[in-house]
C-alpha cells in the first residue's frame, strides 16, 4: 500500500523535472542567442576599427569610418594672426585627406599600408602617446600648431609654439622635438596626387563691414545682394553678433573681426535649393561682397568637410585663443535678430 500511495508523488516529481529541464533548455536557449547577438554586434563593431602593433608590443586602434578624424592641423591662436577658415590638415579613418587652409581645398588618399605606418611613426619613433604634457608654449599670446589626434577612442591635443625660454626641463625639451617630429611626420606623411576637394554641402559665412571710404563709384560697382529668402543683415548677425555704429566716429569700420581673425559664434548651412542662386551671385568664386540695403557684406561659400556633416560642427581655429572651440552647424531660417541681443 505504501509504494501505491508514492507513486502519484514520484510520478509528480518526474513531471517537475520534465518542466524545470524545459525551463533550463529555454533560458540556455535565449541566452545563447542573446550572446550571439552581442557577438554579432561587435563584429560590426570591429569591421569599423582598425589594429596596429607598436615596436613596443602595445597595440594602437583606430576608426576606420571615413568621416572620423585621425589627426587633424592647425596653425595661429596668438594675438597677431588671422582666422584658419580650415584646417590646415585633416586625415580621416579610411585613409582620405585633405588640406587647406582656406576656401581652395585638396584631397588625396594614403593606403592602409601608408596609413598604419604614418601611425606606427607617430607612436613608435615620436612617442607622441607618451609625452607627459601637451602644451610646450611658453610665451603668451604667440601662434602655435594645434595638433588634434584621436587613438585608442581618445581624444590628444597639443600645442606646438615658441618654447624653451623658461629653462625649461631636459625632459621637456625632449618632448618638445618629439612633437615638433611628430607634426613633421603628419606633414611629410601625405603622398600621392591630391585633387580639388568639393563637397554638395557648404556653410554661408557672412559678415558686415564698413566701407565709409568708398567713392561713389567704388561703391555702385559692388553688387546688389538680390536672394530674398537669405538676409544677410540677419546672417551677419547671427554668425558674429550685432555691431552697434560708434556715434562720434561714424566713419568707423564696423569690423569686430569675426570671420577675419576670430571664430564666428554660430554658422548657417544653407539648404540645397539655395545653394544655385547663392553661386550665382557669386559668380562662381568662393568669395565676393555685396550690397543690402545700406549696408556692404563679406559673403564666403565654405566647403563642409565630412566630420562637419556628421557632427554638425565647423572646424575653425582663430586669434587670440589656443583652446579649440568648434563652431555649431545650423539649418533652417537664419533668426531675426533683435536690439537687446
Amino acid at each position: 500500500m505504501l509504494k501505491l500511495s508514492l507513486l502519484p508523488r514520484r510520478y509528480q516529481l518526474r513531471k517537475r523535472d520534465k518542466r524545470g529541464y524545459l525551463a533550463l533548455l529555454s533560458f540556455l536557449c535565449l541566452m545563447s542567442l542573446f550572446l550571439l547577438a552581442c557577438d554579432s554586434g561587435n563584429s560590426v563593431q570591429s569591421t569599423h576599427r582598425q589594429m596596429v602593433q607598436t615596436d613596443t608590443g602595445d597595440t594602437i586602434s583606430y576608426s576606420t569610418q571615413p568621416q572620423d578624424v585621425l589627426a587633424r592641423i592647425f596653425f595661429g591662436g596668438g594675438k597677431v594672426g588671422t582666422l584658419q577658415l580650415t584646417p590646415e590638415i585633416s586625415i580621416y579613418g579610411d585613409g582620405s585627406f585633405i588640406t587647406g587652409p582656406g576656401l581652395q581645398l585638396r584631397k588625396g588618399s594614403l593606403s592602409s599600408e601608408a596609413l598604419q605606418k604614418l601611425l606606427q611613426n607617430l607612436t613608435n619613433t615620436n612617442h607622441l602617446l607618451k609625452l607627459h604634457r601637451q602644451i610646450f608654449n611658453d610665451i603668451p599670446n604667440q601662434n602655435v600648431t594645434l595638433l588634434q589626434v584621436v587613438l585608442n577612442n581618445k581624444n590628444y591635443q597639443f600645442l606646438y609654439g615658441a618654447f624653451s625660454n623658461l629653462q625649461e626641463s631636459d625632459q621637456d625639451m625632449q618632448e618638445y622635438k618629439q612633437l615638433g617630429a611628430a607634426i613633421s611626420t603628419i606633414r611629410n606623411g601625405l603622398t600621392g596626387p591630391t585633387t580639388t576637394y568639393t563637397s554638395q554641402n557648404k556653410a554661408l559665412l557672412v559678415y558686415a563691414t564698413s566701407r565709409a571710404d568708398f567713392t561713389e563709384v567704388e561703391s555702385s560697382s559692388i553688387p546688389q545682394w538680390t536672394l530674398s529668402g537669405i538676409s544677410l543683415a540677419n546672417t551677419a548677425a547671427y554668425e558674429c553678433g550685432l555691431i552697434q555704429p560708434d556715434p562720434n566716429n561714424p566713419r568707423t569700420n564696423l569690423d569686430n573681426g569675426c570671420l577675419t581673425y576670430v571664430i564666428p559664434l554660430a554658422v548657417f548651412q544653407p539648404a540645397q535649393q539655395d545653394l544655385r542662386p547663392i553661386n550665382q551671385l557669386l559668380r562662381g568664386q568662393q568669395q565676393s561682397m555685396f550690397r543690402e540695403n545700406d549696408g556692404y557684406y563679406v559673403v564666403m561659400l565654405r566647403q563642409l568637410l565630412p566630420d562637419e556633416i556628421a557632427h554638425q560642427q565647423l572646424a575653425m581655429y582663430g586669434s587670440d585663443t589656443q583652446d579649440y572651440l568648434p563652431v555649431p552647424l545650423k539649418k533652417g531660417p537664419v533668426p531675426v535678430p533683435t536690439t537687446g541681443n
